[in-house]
């Protein structure tokens, strides 16, 4: 919340979280809200209280990636570490995969008492830093587990040794943007090969067969797909014989019954 108070010719800005209230005078004549807000907005966003935990951010000697240190809760267990190098290998891990929905990130490493989050080259902290320190307050203060070592990896949607870096991107955007959508809906889309520029998906569970599953495919996944991964130039539903015919023999009782009851 920020509250101005005008008296004569000096202004209040008074700055107001759970925890501190901070407030600084300035001439009016002076004011240059980006130097007064800055040094305000840098001290909380490097000190943010989350559900009991207290989280630190620190620089480290690679600019592209910053430490995150968490009071108050544990991590991982103690003197053990779990590095994330991608979406599809934080499988076992709901925390860095929700870390992994954020653009840019690019590794998630997860120690006892802190983690260390690392962006693609091309993205910067300045622009980025506020947004992933709020997913991890978030996450961390609403006592969701770090780990579940039950989940097993997907072999559809994991990375295979001839994968290259184009179906390899398809993945990971189908794992970090796309499926859990789909999911929620009680579906799930897995990537079923990448030829000429088309990616050929399978849909299952409620999205297979679906009425609306040809406008989700076409105008929800591939504009998605084809905006973070520019050599997909096309998206196309992929069906076995067998749900070809399966599908097949549906539209025709489907068919059949709605021209018995036009009768």
């Amino acid at each position: 919340m920020l509250r101005r108070t005008i008296q004569n010719t000096t202004r209040t800005l008074y700055f107001c979280t759970s925890r501190a209230r901070f407030s600084t005078t300035v001439p009016i004549k002076q004011v240059d809200m980006n130097k007064v807000m800055e040094p305000l907005m840098r001290d909380i966003s490097n000190n943010i209280h989350g559900n009991g935990a207290f989280i630190k951010m620190r620089d480290t000697p690679n600019p592209q990636s910053l430490k995150f240190e968490v009071a108050g809760r544990d991590l991982a267990q103690p003197g053990t570490t779990r590095d994330y190098s991608s979406p599809l290998a934080a499988y076992s891990s709901p925390f860095a995969k929700d870390i992994f929905k954020l653009d840019g990130v690019r590794r998630v490493f997860i120690a006892d008492t802190y983690l260390t989050v690392t962006l693609s080259d091309d993205y910067s902290w300045d622009e980025h830093k506020l947004d992933i320190l709020a997913s991890i307050q978030n996450y961390i203060s609403s006592d969701k587990p770090i780990f579940d070592d039950t989940v097993t990896p997907n072999k559809d949607t994991m990375v295979q040794e001839d994968d290259d870096e184009v179906v390899i991107a398809i993945k990971e955007i189908l794992e970090t943007k796309i499926r859990p959508m789909v999911q929620e809906d009680g579906g799930d889309v897995i990537l079923h090969s990448f030829v000429d520029g088309i990616a050929w998906l399978k849909l299952q569970g409620s999205c297979s067969g679906c009425p609306s599953s040809s406008v989700t495919l076409k105008h929800g996944i591939e504009n998605m797909l084809m905006h973070y991964v520019p050599e997909v130039e096309e998206v196309r539903q992929y069906e076995d014989d067998l749900e070809k015919a399966n599908n097949e023999q549906f539209e025709k009782v489907d068919k059949q019954i709605q021209e018995n009851a036009s009768q």
